[in-house]
């Protein structure tokens, strides 16, 4: 058994960058994040996002990315997640490229 533990200080992503509107792609791997802001669903152009080898619970933060309409790619490799949820998104919406 693997026990992940996370250690502060965390980052968070800056309600500014939802703003963005028109932005397709975006690299967040690395940083820390523990959790991705509810109103980054105002992201609906995105196409590309890698936020891998962050703290995230992939599993709890799947209601906001299942809701990026135009969402491509996707990069959560070295998070926290649930291969059986993931998986299952996988094969609801094979358009996406699930990287993890």
């Amino acid at each position: 058994m693997v026990l992940m533990i996370d250690k502060p200080p965390f980052k968070e992503i800056p309600d500014e960058l939802t703003q963005l509107k028109y932005l397709k792609k975006l690299n967040l791997p690395g940083l820390k994040i523990k959790s991705v802001p509810a109103n980054f669903t105002e992201l609906k152009n995105l196409e590309y996002l890698d936020i891998s080898m962050n703290k995230l619970d992939i599993a709890k933060e799947l209601p906001t990315l299942r809701s990026l309409p135009n969402l491509k790619v996707l990069s959560i490799l070295g998070n926290r997640i649930d291969s059986i949820k993931i998986n299952y998104w996988k094969v609801q919406n094979p358009e996406i490229e699930i990287i993890f």
